[in-house]
């Protein structure tokens, strides 16, 4: 064996320990939604209850340049990162005197904290640290799922709510473009949709599997080009479907019948959300109304006027839908209703993106996070101070489980995943 030589950085750690935190956000109106370099060059993808705002390429699944381990600079080298933190390679040896107030060690050793330790309480609990970027997180039951893309390493991974996470559970690896998490329904066990812009074919392929057995899944579907929006649509507890669209076309894809149909006047479209009886799309031109119970899934055109600043629609499968934009947040009554008669609250800023659960929203409002009953976002039910999460890269990145908030961040190179008591 040879001489064992401790690590230059460790040595110095020390002397430079550095406690920084990526908590940029912002809030762009969609020419409108998108940024508009976006709108030029590649459709963003944009699921049912979520708004990624990201930067745009050619032939990139969710409008960002994918990365390139050959180029990755670590972390330790990139001491101007927003996301290092001093305490991600090895924590600091712990001293029980100081349990009340370090972040590394609150309240007891080795648990990590956001940033803040106050009376050895974190301001959030750190449940998980792994390489890339952040593609998308869904809590089912008492798990997070995640995707990840690591330059060209695309990952599904999982972690119990409760931790602790050292190791997240890997759900799928793929060499490919990208990935995107497009939902975790809370089945037993948990049923996981995601889909793949492949390498080398540059095709997207899209996967329903359960969870444990994703690793040995087949494609449900395969599209031979690049998709520039997906979302997937529970309509009830025996219908769902993956829209998706291209440049050239719209395939709604129906499970578990395995149902292709096209949907011409959804093509090059926006994927807004829905309610389980219409989804919403926004074209160049104006809006589309799809019918989820018309066999032909007839489709409506909208006047761009009838939705103003339009981002979202978010449905927890009750008797309310949750209209999102830049310039106000509104419910209308009924899972069948369209939404054109809204009651409407001002949330400012205007959060980028809600999670939720069956009774609760949950979102970011300034350096806080926000839950509120769903039939009435604006009325604040508990403020989790200083635990805003960032605005993600792409994908829904925030949950709700029975007693947690958990969502997704970029720091750096990589991607954390953190837990707050709701």
């Amino acid at each position: 064996m040879g001489e064992s030589r401790l690590p230059l950085r460790l040595f110095l750690r020390p002397f430079s320990r550095i406690f920084l935190r990526c908590s940029s956000r912002s809030s762009l109106p969609y020419v409108g939604v998108l940024l508009s370099a976006g709108v030029v060059s590649c459709t963003a993808i944009l699921g049912l209850d979520e708004l990624p705002l990201r930067p745009a390429c050619e032939g990139c699944l969710d409008g960002s340049t994918p990365q390139d381990s050959s180029t990755s600079v670590p972390p330790e080298a990139s001491p101007g990162d927003a996301g290092v933190d001093a305490r991600d390679s090895a924590p600091p040896p712990c001293d029980p005197l100081k349990l009340a107030t370090d972040p590394s060690n609150c309240g007891a050793c080795g648990r990590v904290c956001r940033s803040v330790c106050s009376a050895g309480a974190c301001d959030a609990d750190r449940l998980v640290e792994v390489a890339g970027a952040p593609r998308g997180l869904f809590v089912a039951g008492n798990t997070v799922y995640f995707g990840t893309l690591d330059g060209t390493t695309a990952t599904i991974a999982s972690c119990p709510v409760a931790g602790p996470c050292e190791s997240p559970k890997v759900e799928r690896t793929e060499s490919a473009d990208d990935v995107r998490l497009l939902a975790a329904l809370p089945t037993m066990p948990a049923s996981l949709v995601f889909s793949v812009l492949a390498r080398p074919s540059g095709e997207t392929r899209f996967f329903v599997c359960d969870s444990g057995a994703c690793t040995a899944a087949t494609p449900l579907k395969t599209e031979g080009g690049v998709v520039t929006d997906a979302a997937h649509v529970l309509v009830s507890d025996t219908s769902r479907w993956i829209f998706y669209t291209t440049a050239t076309t719209a395939v709604a894809y129906g499970i578990p019948n395995n149902f292709s149909q096209i949907v011409a006047s959804l093509r090059g479209s926006q994927l807004l959300g829905h309610n389980g009886k219409y989804l919403w799309a926004r074209t160049s031109t104006g809006f589309q109304r799809v019918a989820l119970d018309s066999p032909t899934l007839a489709a409506t055109s909208l006047p761009l006027s009838d939705f103003p600043d339009a981002r979202q629609f978010v449905w927890n499968g009750g008797a309310t839908t949750l209209f999102v934009s830049n310039s106000q947040t509104s419910t209308c009554a009924g899972a069948t209703a369209d939404c054109v008669t809204r009651v409407g609250c001002t949330l400012a800023p205007a959060p980028p993106f809600f999670g939720f659960d069956a009774t609760h929203v949950v979102y970011a409002r300034g350096t806080e996070l926000v839950t509120a009953p769903y039939e009435t976002p604006c009325a604040p039910q508990k403020v989790l101070a200083e635990a805003s999460p960032a605005l993600p890269v792409t994908g829904r990145s925030i949950g709700l489980e029975a007693s947690s908030a958990v969502w997704i961040e970029t720091a750096g190179t990589k991607t954390r995943v953190f837990r707050r008591a709701r």
